[in-house]
């Protein structure tokens, strides 16, 4: 998927019309104090999802922030309750709190409470099963297939894919298209079908149990920035018991969060989350599919700010290829049947198998995992008839020369292949 060219607007402010003789501010708490590593600067986004919030005059935010890795959790006992929604800023290890607690937040979201997820607190408890079930997709601190499929969106529909591998994986920073899958939702109704997002990461290979979700927004993982060729979901909505959940993938920084299509989804999405409506009007400086529009009032709380707007990442450094990549001469036997074929395969950074295999009714694609040196990709295939599905297991034995084993439907086989 190629990137069109895109002109960049900025929208130095958005005006907020102030709200007279309104109802008192909704409560929301906003909680962060710890994330999965220094790329994560929640010192730093939280005062501006503090701003975003605010500034609509329908909420009133107190951030509240858990104790670091190591303090004493006894006296942290968040009052959810005194909430409409709780906004999480924050991605913790399974240990860090206490069983009480989990299930203080559990109680309030079953009874009603709502709950936005930013970005990375999708990393958060990989093994807190209520909480996964609430963000239903995530990645990082050791997700894999136990977590469950990955999931994404295919011709419109919810899809899945259950092969092994780690959950989590984003290429460089840059912006990107996002597209819109559901225009009735209220946080949607009113956005346009397309719209571009300031240079962010574009998260994919979310794992998750995946039971109710309903997708808003998508955006295309590009193989070209070390993507998986998806359309990866980034906005999403859904259900916990009584409870609301907006969880939206996007914000890594300050710079995403300055996104005048993040700032409303955003809004847009507590707002529904804690009252089940939403009131706000799309904002005239609303990206469009071929325009950035960001916030120069929200970038500048960067202390970066100066060095520019619009920073992206570097490339990232040179790094030694899988040896599973490349071009590969592959025969075998499975019961008896030959097995001859001419795979070329590729390794992404989170060991992502793709690539492609000739048989005899010309190219098809293969998929896979490489995990602990070991390689597992399968094969399409259809013989007299019947689709079958071949299951290379294999290990390399010197830079051109790997070896292992073949599955078809419980039969078992053996192969050795050789490098081109």
């Amino acid at each position: 998927m190629s990137m069109p060219t895109r002109a960049f607007v900025l929208a130095a402010l958005i005006a907020v019309p102030a709200l007279t003789g309104a109802a008192p501010r909704l409560p929301i708490m906003l909680l962060d104090g710890e994330s999965g590593g220094p790329w994560h600067k929640w010192q730093l986004t939280t005062p501006v999802l503090k701003k975003q919030l605010e500034e609509t005059g329908l909420f009133q935010v107190d951030v509240v922030t858990a104790p670091p890795a190591g303090a004493d959790f006894t006296t942290f006992k968040p009052n959810f309750t005194a909430y409409r929604a709780v906004v999480w800023n924050y991605a913790a290890p399974d240990e860090r709190w206490p069983a009480e607690i989990k299930t203080a937040f559990e109680q309030y979201v079953t009874n009603g409470g709502g709950v936005v997820i930013v970005h990375a607190a999708n990393n958060a408890f990989p093994g807190w099963t209520a909480y996964n079930e609430m963000i239903d997709v995530g990645g990082w601190r050791g997700r894999d297939e136990k977590a469950g499929p990955r999931w994404f969106m295919q011709a419109g529909t919810l899809s899945s894919d259950a092969s092994p591998g780690p959950a989590g994986s984003h290429g460089r920073r840059v912006p990107f298209l996002v597209t819109m899958h559901n225009a009735t939702h209220p946080i949607a109704r009113g956005l346009p079908k397309a719209w571009m997002q300031q240079g962010d990461e574009l998260y994919a290979n979310l794992r998750g149990p995946g039971k109710n979700m309903t997708v808003l927004a998508t955006g295309h993982s590009r193989p070209e920035n070390e993507g998986t060729d998806r359309d990866e979901p980034l906005l999403m909505v859904l259900t916990y018991g009584k409870g609301r959940i907006f969880h939206t993938a996007l914000g890594h920084d300050v710079n995403g969060l300055s996104s005048v299509g993040f700032t409303a989804t955003f809004q847009r999405g507590t707002e529904w989350a804690a009252t089940n409506g939403v009131t706000q009007k799309v904002p005239a400086t609303f990206p469009t599919a071929d325009t950035v529009t960001y916030r120069a009032d929200l970038a500048a709380m960067d202390p970066d700010f100066e060095k520019g707007l619009n920073r992206l990442d570097p490339p990232p450094p040179a790094r030694a290829a899988s040896p599973f990549a490349g071009t590969w001469t592959i025969t075998g036997d499975v019961a008896g049947n030959p097995v001859n074929t001419v795979c070329t395969l590729t390794v992404d950074a989170g060991g992502s198998v793709g690539g492609t295999c000739k048989v005899l009714t010309g190219d098809t694609k293969s998929t896979g995992q490489v995990k602990d040196a070991t390689l597992t990709f399968q094969v399409d295939v259809a013989h007299q008839g019947t689709d079958y599905v071949l299951v290379f297991t294999g290990k390399t034995e010197s830079p051109t020369a790997m070896k292992g084993t073949i599955d078809v439907a419980g039969n078992g086989g053996a192969f050795t292949a050789t490098r081109q």
